[in-house]
């Protein structure tokens, strides 16, 4: 076998698993739920001088809303680009990231905490609107994707015929080429 022939063997392999598992629902759980809770338990316990309930109301953020992204992204994955479905999915999905982003810091924009009887607070707030820009962006992304798919989708979806059309259609028999089937077309 050449190496041509195997490349596209391969390719056509790693089409077909793309098109039966999509990878945005993965990347979301470990992106959205995954890497951060682990990175709460390290620290949790990395430092334990460090006040533990900012941790487990970041956590009671993190869960449900990481939760409903991959939910979301798994019901995403079913619609085409350029649909309008698929644009309502993106705009709840960057709604739920902004969500996400506050919880991640406990519902506010001042992290405060103590840390062997000293208090700490510091203002992320610059942070905390640099993220919010970020996926304000992503979401423009959405849009312009919906705007360069849409008529790809509208393509592939049937014409909806109107009730005028359907009025004004007529079948028709007419004989066939040589073999003598009978033909229908609408007139």
């Amino acid at each position: 076998m050449t190496i041509k022939k195997r490349k596209v063997r391969v390719s056509s392999r790693y089409k077909a698993w793309r098109e039966k598992y999509h990878l945005k629902p993965f990347i979301s759980v470990l992106l959205y739920l995954i890497i951060p809770l682990v990175s709460i338990f390290l620290i949790m316990h990395q430092y334990p001088l460090l006040g533990k309930e900012r941790f487990y109301r970041m956590v009671l953020w993190i869960v449900p809303f990481g939760s409903a992204m991959f939910c979301v992204t798994l019901v995403q994955e079913r619609h085409p680009k350029g649909t309008k479905a698929r644009l309502a999915l993106d705009a709840l999905f960057v709604g739920l990231a902004m969500g996400w982003l506050f919880g991640f810091l406990g519902g506010r924009t001042v992290v405060e905490n103590t840390y062997a009887g000293w208090r700490f607070s510091v203002d992320v707030a610059p942070v905390v609107a640099i993220g919010l820009v970020g996926t304000g962006l992503n979401f423009v992304h959405d849009v312009l994707e919906y705007l360069v798919h849409r008529t790809a989708a509208d393509e592939m979806a049937p014409p909806v015929p109107t009730a005028a059309k359907v009025a004004r259609q007529k079948i028709v028999k007419s004989s066939g080429k040589k073999d003598g089937r009978i033909l229908y077309r609408f007139e």
